[in-house]
């Protein structure tokens, strides 16, 4: 998939989201099935964006892998086990770099990792537990749970 957006934003000069953002992106996932309830994957991303608003433009660089893991249970569930990395490298920082540059990220490594459970225990009831971990930068590690049961009637 080859992508190129630009996003242009005025504003006044009082705020600093002022922005003129050409981005260019290129990635591809594979995905192998060696049996009916198992598929492994894995994604390649690389682009650019550019921010020619300020004097001196900034522009930041991504190369992102994900590899996956979803085993499936015959009608009853899924388990899916997600890794990611992405890095990011930016030319100036000194500018202010708009979040639509980075979608979140920190400038340097970001690691993410995730965990989903998804189990029917019977026709009316069925069970989601997830998990997301994320480590930014040089900040700290953030994790978050989350646990589900719905009953149907």
């Amino acid at each position: 998939e080859f992508t190129m957006q630009n996003d242009n934003l005025i504003s006044p000069s009082s705020t600093n989201r002022a922005r003129t953002v050409s981005n260019t992106n290129l990635s591809t996932d594979f995905s192998y099935r060696p049996v009916q309830n198992i598929e492994v994957g894995f994604k390649i991303a690389a682009g650019s964006s550019r921010d020619n608003f300020p004097v001196k433009p900034t522009e930041v660089n991504l190369n992102s892998q994900t590899l996956r893991f979803t085993f499936s249970f015959s009608g009853l569930g899924r388990l899916r086990i997600e890794t990611e990395r992405d890095e990011l490298t930016a030319n100036e920082t000194d500018n202010y770099i708009p979040f639509e540059i980075t979608k979140g990220n920190v400038i340097g490594k970001n690691y993410f990792w995730r965990l989903n459970f998804d189990y029917r225990v019977s026709g009316n009831l069925q069970t989601t537990v997830s998990y997301d971990g994320r480590y930014q930068g040089s900040g700290r590690v953030i994790h978050t749970m989350r646990a589900e049961a719905r009953a149907y009637f």
